[in-house]
């Protein structure tokens, strides 16, 4: 499970609830996303964010066996 360590040291847990939360408040409200965060940092976040579902895969398939 060194994978789901190795994710994590590029961006803390602490931050990725700050990412999800920013991108959870601009879904539900009038403003958009580019109001809430630099450019950059959506960039860097959206790329993340298929580590994330890459490692949750993998995850999942070793739980399956």
């Amino acid at each position: 499970m060194g994978f789901i360590a190795k994710f994590f040291e590029k961006r803390s847990l602490r931050r990725w609830k700050q990412w999800l939360h920013l991108f959870t408040t601009a879904a539900l409200s009038n403003g958009s996303l580019a109001e809430e965060m630099d450019a950059a940092d959506i960039f860097t976040c959206i790329n993340y964010m298929k580590k994330l579902v890459d490692t949750a895969s993998r995850l999942l398939a070793l739980q399956q066996g």
